[in-house]
Parts: structure tokens; sequence; C-alpha cells
């Protein structure tokens, strides 16, 4: 059997209009069917070999990225709210992990709309108040010294740029939900603009007022003002809102893989 056959007969009911295949005549067992904006593509099995392990680098980096978004939010909200509770920094990480864990069962992102704007404006907003607070430091030109680094401290620099940019692994997943998919080099156009925008006012300002004391999460390096946990508050907000997008390629995978539908208490189950 063609592959063409094999992939027309058994995606026949996704109302797939594009088939394109590779040209090998080979048995249906052996043949593969990747579905992309529509089209269905056909690959022998060593290309399926190449396309599941690049799927599995994408989906260990975003489960990394995922699991860096809940430490951080945990440290935030352990410095924000350590005078109001004594909750220890590692049960804050059980509770955000529980309650995460929780929210996943209701559906994916695209069920929620107003996860994406509620993670851009939270960061907007974080993003003024840092800004507005590290105008007003006072830095001693005597303290806050500018020295020169070499290729390690290059290398560890450029893998937090790395991860400051995790989330473009979605990008496949976000627009198979939009509307009008054509639009969607669009939004990659506006949203990278509007990150780079407050990516280096936050980068440019902080290495300016406090130059080699700078910490990695700038934040802790903040003095404790209504600004700065105003910042945290909206901070906590986006990397739980984006934790949410980050990780929903990754359950739907698994979702695929074990044949488990999303919502109920299986569900959660599974995901624990």
């Amino acid at each position: 059997m063609v592959c063409t056959e094999f992939c027309s007969a058994t995606l026949a009911d996704l109302s797939i209009t594009h088939v394109r295949s590779t040209g090998y005549n080979i048995s249906s067992k052996a043949c593969r069917c990747t579905i992309t904006a529509g089209a269905c593509f056909l690959h022998p099995p060593t290309a399926y070999c190449f396309s599941a392990a690049s799927a599995a680098c994408i989906l260990a980096a975003l489960v990394g990225a995922g699991a860096v978004y809940l430490l951080l939010a945990a440290q935030l909200l352990h410095a924000t709210f350590s005078n109001l509770a004594t909750v220890t920094y590692c049960l804050w990480i059980l509770i955000v992990t529980l309650a995460m864990s929780l929210y996943e069962i209701f559906g994916p992102p695209k069920n929620f709309q107003f996860i994406g704007v509620m993670a851009f404006l939270s960061t907007l907003a974080a993003t003024v108040l840092y800004f507005i607070q590290m105008l007003v430091t006072t830095a001693p030109s005597l303290v806050f010294r500018y020295g020169s680094h070499g290729l390690s401290e290059f290398f560890l620099a450029f893998g937090v740029i790395l991860f400051a940019f995790a989330g473009g692994s979605t990008f496949p997943a976000l627009q198979n939900a939009m509307a009008d998919r054509t639009q969607f080099y669009k939004s990659i156009n506006y949203s990278f603009a509007a990150l780079l925008c407050l990516y280096l006012t936050i980068a440019v300002t902080g290495y300016q007022v406090y130059g080699e004391s700078a910490s990695p999460n700038i934040a802790n390096r903040m003095a404790s003002t209504p600004l700065t946990l105003a910042g945290n508050v909206f901070m906590i907000v986006n990397l739980l809102s984006a934790f949410v997008i980050i990780i929903d390629p990754v359950c739907h995978e698994m979702e695929d893989l074990y044949k488990v539908t999303r919502g109920g208490y299986m569900y959660l189950v599974f995901l624990s």
C-alpha cells in the first residue's frame, strides 16, 4: 500500500484536504503521518525517528522551562509574603505546583482566552513598576562597578537569554488554536517587538543601576518597597499564566501518547 493511500484512509475523518506523499511505496506499518496546518505529511521510518527525537527535545525544554516558572513563582511568593505567613520556600513550591496541577484539569489555554492577555498585561505592569523602582534607587559609583567577563560568563548569560525565549516551542500549538491561522505572522511580529522593549528596559536599566551586584533575579536585588512588592505580585501572575501556556503542548503530547482525555479526577491522577 502506498503511503498516500494509507494516510488518506487513516485520516479521512479529520477532514484533511491536502496530502503530500514522500514517494515511498512501503507497508502501512512503516508509514508515519504528521498533520501540519491541515496537511498530511508522510515520512519514512528514518525521518520519523528524527521527528520523534526533535519532539522529545522540545518537550524536555518545555518541561524544564515550566519547572523554572514554578520555582520563580514560589521564590517571589516567599519573598513577598514572608512577613505575613511563616511558610518556607519548599512549602511554597508544593503549594504552587498543586494549584497549577488542579488548574490543568479544566482544559487547554484556548478555553481561557484571557490567559495570554493576563500574562502580557501583568508582565507590562511588573516591568513599569520595576523600572520606576530602579530609577529612584541611588547607586554609588564606588560600589557598583562594571567589570569585564570571559567566555564562560558569556555562555551562562546566553543560556538565560535562550530561556527567555523558551516559549517559542509552543508556537505551533498556538497557531493551531487560532481562529484565523493566516494572521499568525502578525502576532509573532507584535509579540517579539513588545518583548524586546520589555527585556531591554529591565536589562539596560538594571545593569546601569546595579552593575556587577545585579542578581540573576533582579527583583531580589531591589529594596523591599511598595513598588517592588506590587511588581512581584504582577510577576507571580505572569509566571503562573505563562506556565499554563508553556506546559500545554506537553499535556497534549502525553494525552495522545497514553490516550487520556483532559478533565476529571483520572486526568489529575495521571498528571500527578
